[in-house]
């Protein structure tokens, strides 16, 4: 054995060059799940690894039994300054790697392999791992995330989860329920427009058709509304406690930024936003597409939409420009 041991050390350079690349490959591996896991300490881990590997890949080689001629062998303080090279210089690879680009292809490829076969409970995975990404500042592929969001939510989900929380609100107040809804069918896209519940206070609105539930109307300020942020004085009479705005022909498109949202259900339409300022206020968004741009403040939305078909949600000029650093 100690024979195969010099015959490692000192001539057979093949071996040590193969002993070498699996190391290597162990602790990198090691090193991209400690930092998918988040583990403490990932670094030390794995060069702890490399050295564990050395040894196993030198024990192998010197138990197994000789099949040809011993190499010559070549000066000692040589081949330790090469060893000790070889494992500074894995270390420093492993301290270069950028953890956040590994981690969040890492999370890339999950989210791909999830969309190859949704279902409620792999989309609700979706959304922690999109969340996690948010909370660790990692920016993701927006074509995976604006697939699985749109895969996410049908009418009934959006139906359901909006006018339960309108009703809860109702029970509050003291309104009988059901409360009146209004549905719109604009015939143009949606523009910088205002759409409220409120009788007589529709401005700027598209044309098409419009009609109503029945059921109690709501107080002033459970009324619903969508419009440009801003554009909303306070609400002084009752009206309909939601809106449904939704296109019989085509896929049009609803720009998110700069909105303001209040009790809004929006059905068969292309989802735009890239970030800027927005209030959403129990909205749901029901047989939609969506495209996002790529930056975190896109990121939390499509979080919330995962994992709530009701979502509300705020964003500022101030939270635009720090998701885009």
């Amino acid at each position: 054995m100690m024979n195969r041991l010099e015959a490692y050390v000192y001539g057979d350079a093949r071996a040590r060059r193969s002993g070498d690349r699996i190391s290597l490959a162990v602790a990198f591996g090691w090193y991209v799940i400690g930092v998918c896991l988040k583990s403490h300490g990932v670094l030390f881990r794995s060069i702890l690894a490399l050295m564990v590997c050395q040894a196993g890949t030198t024990l192998i080689y010197c138990l197994q039994p000789s099949q040809r001629r011993e190499a010559r062998p070549v000066e000692r303080s040589r081949r330790l300054s090469i060893k000790a090279a070889l494992s500074l210089a894995a270390a420093l690879v492993l301290a270069a790697l950028p953890g956040p680009v590994v981690e969040a292809a890492l999370i890339d490829e999950r989210l791909r392999r999830i969309l190859r076969n949704p279902t409620p409970r792999s989309l609700g995975t979706a959304a922690e791992l999109v969340s996690s990404a948010n909370s660790e500042r990692l920016l993701l592929s927006s074509r995976a995330i604006e697939q699985l969001v749109a895969r996410r939510l049908t009418f009934e989900d959006v139906s359901e989860a909006v006018i339960q929380s309108v009703n809860q609100e109702a029970a509050a107040h003291g309104v009988a329920q059901p409360v009146i809804g209004l549905i719109v069918w604009p015939d143009s896209p949606l523009g910088q427009f205002v759409i409220t519940g409120l009788s007589g206070e529709v401005s700027h609105a598209p044309a098409g058709e419009a009609s109503q539930t029945t059921g109690s109307l709501v107080p002033p300020e459970m009324v619903a509304f969508m419009g440009p942020i801003g554009s909303r004085s306070a609400p002084t009479s009752s009206g309909a406690a939601y809106i449904r705005i939704g296109f019989k022909q085509g896929h049009p498109t609803v720009p998110l930024d700069g909105l303001q949202c209040k009790n809004i259900m929006f059905s068969g339409c292309t989802v735009i936003y890239s970030g800027g300022p927005v209030k959403l206020e129990n909205t749901g968004f029901a047989n939609c597409s969506f495209v996002f741009a790529k930056n975190l403040t896109c990121q939390k939305l499509a979080a919330l939409v995962l994992s709530n078909p009701s979502v509300t949600f705020s964003a500022s000029d101030h939270m635009a420009s720090t998701a885009e650093r």
